[in-house]
């Protein structure tokens, strides 16, 4: 799964029955990789991804925060994530994964919060799914 997709402008996001509009998402849906050792005698290395990591950051603005706290996307959170592919119906879904930080973005003077990144780490993707 060596997939990191970022919508354009416009890919939603879903937690339960709340759908986030119009916000621009990233994702990363791969992990680690384990280093197998090689017993043809060959010498060499070789490297597999076993295990999925996902990690992802999605953005809102000032008009759009309540929406993320009305869906439970609060530090500590465990959610199910859609994250829509545009206007094809389908949707990345991470089920299982782990709100890790929520941080605020202030103006270009400091002075007042106009919005936060949230982002997350592990669970289980299902790729390209039915919204």
């Amino acid at each position: 799964m060596p997939l990191t997709p970022v919508t354009p402008v416009g890919g939603s996001i879903k937690v339960g029955v709340v759908t986030i509009p119009d916000q621009q998402w990233e994702g990363n849906w791969t992990g680690p990789l384990a280093d197998v050792t090689q017993t043809d005698g060959a010498g060499g290395s070789s490297f597999r991804g076993f295990v999925q990591v996902p990690e992802w950051s999605f953005t809102l603005f000032y008009d759009t925060t309540d929406a993320a706290v009305a869906a439970g996307l609060v530090f500590g959170a465990v959610v199910t994530i859609e994250f829509l592919l545009g206007g094809s119906g389908l949707a990345d879904i991470v089920t299982g994964t782990t709100v890790a930080g929520v941080r605020r973005i202030l103006d270009a003077k400091g002075e007042s919060a106009i919005g936060v990144t949230i982002t997350g780490k592990g669970g289980t993707v299902a790729l390209g799914q039915a919204a």
